[in-house]
């Protein structure tokens, strides 16, 4: 089951493919992550909702844990850099 997590945003990537990645350190939440319909906000300002597909690596880096998605963001995914992002459940999995 998913639940909500925490993740200081180090890094965003965009693939040729799509796919976007979100890698940092997770301060809060579950051992792995699953992937579902998550909302995001930043300093309590909601920025929009994404389906993640789940966790994409872990544990390769130390305290550099990634989440991955298809869609297309509705916001600004590289605004997420640097910042402290929380991912809350919109639809349980």
């Amino acid at each position: 089951m998913n639940e909500p997590f925490r993740m200081n945003v180090q890094e965003v990537f965009h693939f040729p493919d799509g796919a976007t990645v979100f890698a940092g350190e997770v301060i809060d939440g579950p051992d792995y992550i699953v992937g579902g319909l998550y909302e995001i906000s930043v300093d309590g300002e909601q920025l929009g909702s994404i389906r993640l597909n789940g966790e994409r690596s872990r544990g390769r880096i130390p305290n550099v844990r990634s989440v991955d998605t298809t869609q297309k963001p509705s916001f600004d995914a590289d605004s997420l850099r640097g910042r402290e992002v929380v991912f809350a459940i919109l639809e349980r999995v």
